[in-house]
């Protein structure tokens, strides 16, 4: 984000004038608005910082400018909202797996501190609970789909990701500021506390935050208490004219992230503060940052494709007779011949008289699993098909009716490679070829009925799909069907023809894919958009194999099936910039680089010392294009302070040899990093949603690569002169790396590794073989087909 960060108020009128200028629940859509503040610190209860060293933290005491803030906003929310009740997070208290919530008649406290005089711990602030609205807040968590429960007096509860504690009650994050805001007896209003999640991860605390978003239009007020710095290794940063710049460039990207209108873009951008370089400068731990995901927060895709004019598509069938439409389309030979386990074995190869315009759905959207369907039945069917009761031809019947309506030909999806379902054959596609093929051997159980069989006069009679239950493996079988005439030696068996099908699909794993289907990036929907937020819960934690649509709600459905249909419309602009390339230029700079640095990282064979000197080249390879000069900060006392200069430039003054980069050098590379220029041409003009999100994507992953990178350079630039912690320095780097990697989870990186020997073939396993309920480990692994080793 660029430009001008907003203006705060700097003075107490000022503050006083903000505060009545916040708008009444009535102006704000019937919610009372929800709050993150600093809660500060027990210093808040003295008059002055108790040592002179940390004057910075004066601010922080009994007579600075926030508890002074502080007793003026407890009273201006009680009189503008009169709420019912109070529910407060606190950055420190935590736990794993569930939310807890305070169940307490009379509030106790939880003097959760340490290192103070004796009369700090006999501070004083009587309030009170309230089951009713500890039982509501519960409710409301678990409608959101999260584990919630209370929590009495007679539990310990968790504290600053440290193990659970012996005690109970409203802990100083709490406690403090509110004996500021409202007084030491406030029991006219009841308090409840709330748990935020270990992980403190924006995601998660966010949909909590989301859970509870109901209780604003019901009257309650929602805060939540952290700082926008937390740090103990420089006690400068607590004070806005002594912090180094990066801390002043974090606390202007805060700002500017919330002042975002559209709630989509706003989490974007909140979510992205966490990989600001000053981020973790601000935030050794996350604990005091994640409350604002709190109060802010109170393959499942779609894209318009072409196949153009000249494709070969192919469709095998045991008739002589044309299929009839809709039909199901293979673009790879190997995939279409599956189905010839029949006699006759006649393949029919088309080319499309003219492009054809299909919808493209993402996943292994042919499986009869569980979920891999639900988008198209969102679009077409208007209900969710279970697997049992699933029927293809009932399936494409329904499509086409659909794709009449938004002027599609048909649709493409996976099965073990890309397949094509079309509606008008006859008009849309030119027959090139008709051939009676060699059949693959088919072995039955005996007693087993031929497939289709002389009675057979059903479309799917005559062309099974394979299923979870289809018997392929070795066994006391019998052929189904005798030898060709003539024919010597074994014919193709299935296991062959499957492994080559499987084959034929890992060909278009990686870039470009199947190039066949060219997709309008510039229309992509996609139901992981979290404007469709009713199936945000059920995702945290879950593996993507295992990701639904059936919780959607009826709202949310409508809105995506609105916008599937929306971009097929004709007359859409065209696309902003070719977003495909800039998608694969990203991983194209970064992907065998990382790879690269992590494989360095992990080495056990090299001492830390070299690790650390090579890695920092890998680092300066990938940053090289955004390492703007820095400037000099010398560190002799014959230079003036804050005296700069490039470092460049020459001097016969010996004490330029100790000159070391400004402070702000690194956020500079940061910013010419993580500012994509044709993001930023592209935001110039009239994006669409779909544009918008990409847009959105790309600049959130292109910052968390500058993010990671410029946060290793930094310790990096000078490592040479650390010998002692290159070790330290190798833990910390191999650590941002991975959680990197781990979170981008490029389709790149997912292969074999070591790569497979002579004769082996790396295998993804994929349905309707090796995945038949969607929990198996889809690989991927090094398969010898020599050795009949591929399932």
């Amino acid at each position: 984000m660029s430009g001008a960060a907003p203006t705060l108020p700097t003075t107490d009128e000022a503050w006083k004038a903000a505060l009545d200028a916040l708008p009444t629940a009535e102006a704000n859509n019937g919610k009372i608005p929800a709050f993150f503040f600093a809660h500060g610190s027990p210093m808040l209860l003295r008059d002055t910082s108790p040592d002179p060293r940390f004057d910075s933290l004066k601010n922080q005491a009994g007579k600075g400018a926030l508890a002074r803030f502080l007793s003026v906003f407890g009273p201006a929310l009680l009189d503008k909202y009169k709420p019912k009740g109070i529910v407060v997070f606190s950055a420190h208290w935590e736990e794993r797996g569930q939310v807890l919530v305070t169940d307490y008649q009379e509030n106790p406290l939880l003097m959760d501190y340490y290192g103070f005089e004796d009369e700090m711990y006999q501070v004083q602030f009587k309030s009170r609970g309230d089951s009713a609205l500890s039982a509501r807040v519960v409710a409301a968590v678990k409608e959101g789909g999260l584990k919630a429960r209370t929590l009495g007096t007679m539990e310990s509860r968790g504290k600053d990701g440290r193990p659970r504690m012996p005690g109970t009650g409203l802990d100083h994050g709490v406690f403090v500021p509110f004996k500021i805001m409202f007084g030491d007896e406030f029991t006219s209003v009841p308090i409840v506390e709330v748990s935020q999640d270990e992980s403190l991860s924006p995601d998660r605390n966010w949909e909590i935050g989301k859970t509870v978003d109901v209780l604003r239009s019901e009257g309650y007020l929602i805060l939540s208490g952290g700082l926008t710095v937390h740090t103990f290794r420089d006690w400068s940063a607590w004070k806005e004219e002594s912090a180094a710049p990066p801390y002043i460039a974090f606390h202007k990207a805060i700002l500017e992230a919330v002042q975002v209108q559209d709630p989509s873009d706003r989490r974007i951008a909140l979510s992205n503060l966490t990989r600001h370089p000053g981020f973790r400068l601000a935030h050794p731990r996350e604990e005091h940052f994640t409350p604002i995901y709190l109060a802010a927060g109170a393959g499942h895709t779609f894209v318009p494709a072409t196949v153009p004019v000249g494709t070969l598509l192919y469709h095998s069938r045991p008739s002589f007779e044309p299929p009839p439409s809709p039909e199901f389309f293979a673009f790879d030979f190997d995939h279409s011949y599956i189905f010839c386990s029949q006699v006759p074995c006649v393949m029919y190869t088309y080319i499309p008289r003219r492009d054809l315009k299909l919808g493209y759905f993402d996943g292994t959207s042919a499986a009869t699993l569980e979920g891999p369907r639900d988008l198209q039945d969102i679009a077409f069917n208007d209900r969710f098909v279970s697997g049992k009761t699933y029927n293809p031809w009932v399936h494409a019947v329904s499509m086409c009716k659909w794709a009449e309506q938004v002027g599609l030909d048909g649709i493409v999806r996976m099965e073990p490679s890309f397949e094509a379902v079309l509606c008008h054959i006859e008009s849309d596609l030119q027959l090139t070829s008709r051939r009676d093929l060699l059949y693959h051997e088919t072995n039955l159980f005996p007693g087993q009925g031929v497939p289709g069989g002389p009675s057979a006069t059903s479309m799917m009679d005559l062309h099974p799909r394979l299923g979870p239950n289809t018997p392929h493996f070795p066994g006391p079988m019998i052929p189904a069907y005798p030898s060709p005439p003539g024919w010597k030696g074994r014919q193709r068996n299935f296991a062959d023809v499957a492994f080559e099908s499987i084959r034929a699909g890992m060909w278009h794993n990686h870039f470009p894919g199947e190039s066949r289907v060219i997709l309008d990036y510039s229309s992509i929907v996609s139901a992981y958009d979290e404007t469709y937020s009713s199936l945000v819960h059920d995702r945290q934690g879950v593996p993507r194999m295992k990701h639904r649509l059936n919780n959607i709600s009826a709202g949310d459905m409508s809105r995506l099936k609105t916008e599937m249909e929306e971009v097929l419309k004709t007359g859409r602009p065209a696309p902003s910039v070719n977003w495909r390339s800039l998608l694969q230029d990203i991983i194209s700079r970064y992907g065998e680089r990382l790879e690269e640095l992590r494989y360095l990282l992990r080495r056990s064979d090299l001492d830390a010392e070299a690790i650390v000197a090579k890695a920092r080249e890998k680092i300066l390879i990938m940053l090289t294009p955004h390492i703007v000069l820095p400037k000099s900060k010398s560190n002799s006392i014959r230079v003036r302070r804050g005296d700069q200069q490039p470092l460049h430039t020459s001097s016969s003054d010996t004490s330029a040899s100790h000159s070391t980069p400004d402070d702000d050098w690194p956020t500079r590379i940061y910013d010419a990093c993580a500012n994509h220029p044709a993001i930023d041409f592209a935001r110039e003009r009239q994006l669409t949603a779909q544009e918008k999100r990409l847009a959105n994507s790309i600049e959130r992953v292109n910052r968390a690569i500058c993010s990671t990178l410029t946060t290793v350079w930094a310790t990096a630039f000078d490592s040479g002169d650390k010998p002692l912690l290159s070790k330290y320095m190798v833990i910390e780097w191999k650590k941002e790396i991975e959680e990197l990697m781990d979170w981008l989870d490029w389709t790149m990186w997912i292969k074999c590794d070591p790569p497979c020997g002579q004769g082996f073939q790396c295998i993804l396993a994929t349905w309707p073989w090796e995945v038949f309920t969607g929990e198996e480990d889809v690989g991927p692994v090094c398969r010898d087909h020599a050795e009949g080793d591929i399932y």
